[in-house]
């Protein structure tokens, strides 16, 4: 009996590529059979790899997934140290041709065959089904050899098996494969679907033992007249729009076309015309991350470039429909290959928004908040947070932050802006190196100059200074370098302090009296006039002096008015201030 998921229950797939790799989430399942069909696929492609499958349980109370591992096998360094390594033995995992459908094999036919399938707007899953197709590449000659002549270069690179031995074995593979696909067309093994036939074949193949291969084949004939990326997309939606209610069945029917789909929106071509050409990555990954959350805008959008109205308003409705398919749970392998893309784009050294820093920023502020409440086992959110890290250098950059200040009116605006900036960056590298260029800053000749300019009025310089000191707790730095950057802004305000004698001229002027000069004094420090360190400590430290003479308790007593002020000042008077 196979365990179907409910949506509260999924089976995710880990690997060990190598004996010294991590363990990486390769691959989502709705149910148990499928995750150990993809596990054992991923062992047969990786010898010494190893493989787990874990039980994702949503617990409704904690409001979290509770994991359970259900099986893990593959090679295992801890019992066999001393074996060595065979370096002859050959690298390349495909071995047979039903090798060649793994997920693993396709992306490497993405990889080496990409342009030509791009040409012809079809995906591996596709190709690998259709004897059109594997002759049309077969006569290409050139282009065959080329694709043949890279992978085998690649693998050579990395192994001792030399670069013809590779080439020898990939044209076996690829003639064996051929004649394999030749006999199933011509012994007419794919049946014709169509939406309104597809539940009655597919109950009759699910029974077959190659029934997946042959629903597969069906499908992929069934695109075979797409004129473009939409229209193939239309078709899936409108097959699995067919597909029968039975939750068994279902899953048989929307493997194929998840298959499909998700190597649809893992290609360039295919998803540029779905989503259309933005006119920078940074508008290209919100619709993105739009698309995984199934919240697709049905106007389009305005930085969308001119194109064809019809096509573009029809690619639109088409990913529109995808969306609505993700936000129900559907699709998975699809859905996991958008956030592939946004992750693997958020980690490219590609700016966002080029030659527009606030932009970039905006950008990076957007894309953080759409994202972060769609993260789960398709989106982890540590993955999501390393990408994030890692497009934040970028933000923090000389030669990026040089640009993003050069638009300051002043230093006092220098500081804010970066301040602003470390409010929006995550990582504590990224943090740490922001807060040293803050530091760094404050010490600096130009922002001296600014705040120690007595020409300038010095109420609006000392509250200036206190108003930027108060950003540093929201900045989340580290507590030494918060600290540190906390006591930098106190001693510059202390210097303008003791540049003009403020505290010393409210403390000694006679025209008012010593409890009116002591409040003075604490409005200082209360109301922020004066940054805090030295300056606010000297500033208490008078208003104590004051309110020990006879006449300042005199007045406390006697002046209810005075003493309302006071009592609301009182909490300055402590000896840590």
């Amino acid at each position: 009996m196979v365990e179907m998921s409910s949506g509260s229950v999924h089976y995710e797939i880990y690997l060990k590529a190598t004996p010294r790799a991590d363990w990486a989430l390769v691959e989502v399942a709705p149910d148990r059979d499928t995750g150990l069909r993809i596990a054992a696929d991923q062992l047969r492609e990786h010898k010494l790899g190893r493989v787990k499958v874990t039980k994702e349980k949503f617990d409704a109370e904690t409001g979290e997934f509770r994991q359970v591992t259900i099986h893990e096998s593959g090679y295992d360094s801890s019992q066999d140290k001393a074996k060595a390594v065979d370096p002859d033995r050959h690298p390349i995992p495909c071995v047979e041709p039903n090798d060649l459908y793994t997920m693993h094999s396709r992306r490497t036919l993405s990889r080496v065959l990409g342009n030509w399938m791009a040409r012809h707007k079809v995906t591996p899953f596709e190709f690998l089904h259709r004897i059109d197709l594997v002759e049309k590449l077969d006569a290409s000659g050139m282009e065959l050899q080329h694709a043949v002549q890279k992978f085998a270069i690649a693998e050579a690179s990395v192994t001792k098996i030399p670069v013809q031995s590779i080439i020898k074995v990939l044209h076996k593979l690829s003639d064996t494969f051929i004649d394999k696909l030749y006999k199933d067309h011509k012994a007419n093994i794919f049946p014709t679907i169509k939406p309104e036939t597809l539940g009655e074949v597919a109950e009759k193949l699910r029974k077959d033992k190659s029934g997946f291969y042959r629903l597969s084949g069906a499908v992929s004939l069934y695109l075979a007249n797409s004129k473009d990326w939409s229209e193939k997309v239309d078709r899936l939606l409108n097959l699995s729009d067919a597909a029968p209610a039975n939750s068994e069945l279902r899953t048989f029917v929307l493997q194929p076309l998840d298959a499909i789909l998700g190597e649809v929106v893992a290609g360039e071509a295919g998803l540029n015309e779905l989503i259309g050409a933005r006119k920078n990555l940074g508008t290209s990954l919100l619709s993105l991350a739009d698309l995984f959350a199934g919240k697709v805008s049905s106007e389009p959008l305005t930085s969308v470039e001119e194109n064809d109205e019809c096509d573009r308003q029809r690619a639109l409705a088409t990913v529109k429909r995808l969306g609505e398919h993700f936000a129900a749970g559907e699709f998975a392998a699809a859905r996991g290959a958008v956030a592939r893309r946004i992750l693997k784009e958020m980690k490219s050294p590609k700016r966002l928004c080029p030659n527009d820093i606030n932009g970039e920023i905006s950008l990076v502020r957007q894309l953080s908040a759409h994202l972060k409440t769609s993260t789960g086992p398709l989106l982890p959110a540590e993955d999501l947070h390393e990408a994030m890290v890692e497009r934040c250098k970028q933000l923090v950059a000389g030669e990026a932050i040089d640009r993003y200040l050069s638009q300051a009116e002043d230093a006092g605006e220098e500081l804010e802006r970066l301040f602003q900036l470390s409010e929006q960056v995550v990582g504590k590298v990224n943090k740490r190196a922001l807060a040293g260029y803050i530091r760094g800053h404050l010490t600096s000749p130009k922002v001296e100059r600014h705040f120690l300019n007595d020409r300038e009025p010095l109420a609006p310089r000392l509250k200036q200074l206190s108003h930027l000191q108060s950003l540093v707790q929201k900045c989340d730095f580290d507590e030494e370098e918060q600290e540190g950057i906390h006591s930098s802004f106190g001693i510059l305000g202390d210097r303008i302090e003791q540049q003009e004698g403020l505290i010393a001229s409210i403390a000694q002027n006679t025209r008012a009296g010593p409890l009116e000069r002591a409040i003075a004094l604490l409005k200082l420090v209360a109301n922020a006039h004066v940054p805090a360190g030295p300056a606010t400590s000297r500033a208490v430290q008078a208003a104590k002096i004051l309110l020990r003479t006879d006449e300042a308790r005199r007045t406390l007593a006697t002046n209810q008015d005075l003493r309302k002020q006071f009592t609301t000042l009182a909490a300055c008077i402590d000896p840590a201030a």
